[in-house]
């Protein structure tokens, strides 16, 4: 496990029943390939830096069925946009199919019940 270090202090929860999410303010990460770090979720908008190699998989806890729209950019250049929705479970699973040995900005919203 890796813990953001941009985040102080540090809190980990340790339980059986996860808890409810209801919207972009609660998604949780299930796993992802890369390294995250500066997560931020206001209202509408989830954004976060990621770093790694090969592609970018991401999984998150959600809204069953919610979809939104999911961006990488490397500064103002948009090199991937795509539209993605979560599963029956809550489980919404994409891929990043650009290069990130240099970090990139992700970006979720536009999200829709």
């Amino acid at each position: 496990m890796t813990l953001d270090e941009a985040v102080e202090p540090v809190v980990i929860a340790v339980t059986d029943a996860p808890a409810p999410i209801t919207g972009i303010l609660d998604m949780a990460l299930v796993d992802s390939r890369w390294r995250l770090r500066k997560l931020a979720r206001e209202a509408s908008l989830a954004t976060f830096e990621a770093e790694g190699y090969g592609p970018g998989d991401f999984t998150w806890r959600v809204p069953a069925g919610m979809a939104c729209r999911a961006a990488a950019r490397r500064g103002s250049d948009e090199l991937w946009a795509g539209f993605i929705a979560a599963d029956n479970d809550g489980r919404l699973a994409f891929t990043v199919p650009v290069s990130a040995v240099t970090p990139l900005q992700i970006e979720i919203g536009a999200c829709k019940p």
